[in-house]
């Protein structure tokens, strides 16, 4: 099959399109494209940047980088948009402790202790 039918078949199973979100989770956004290009492009205007992101996916962190490989994804995977200077941040990773009292956030930028 060659890359043409694969974008075809790509955009017939992904019509109802990707969720992605920032760094943060905070902010999520739809976006229908056929290629990893349009997903960048449309995460930059959908966020207000100029630059292009990286793609990860949200499960993981893997990064998506390769269009073969952004052609394998299920419809409705959840992305995340890494713009320069941030990273993915495992959510998991977020915690309370509530025996101290005191709280670590995890945010795109950096680790908050309170």
């Amino acid at each position: 099959m060659n890359l043409s039918n694969s974008i075809q078949r790509y955009r017939i199973n992904h019509a109802l399109g990707d969720l992605i979100k920032d760094v943060t989770r905070a902010i999520k956004k739809a976006v229908v494209a056929g290629t990893l290009d349009e997903v960048r492009s449309k995460a930059a205007e959908k966020f207000g940047r100029t630059d292009l992101p990286n793609i990860h996916l949200d499960s993981d962190g893997t990064e998506v980088d390769d269009e073969d490989y952004f052609q394998t994804l299920e419809p409705n995977a959840e992305l995340i948009a890494v713009f320069s200077g941030e990273q993915w941040i495992d959510v998991s990773y977020q915690s309370w402790n509530r025996s101290e009292g005191s709280a670590i956030v995890v945010t795109g930028y950096s680790v908050i202790r309170s």
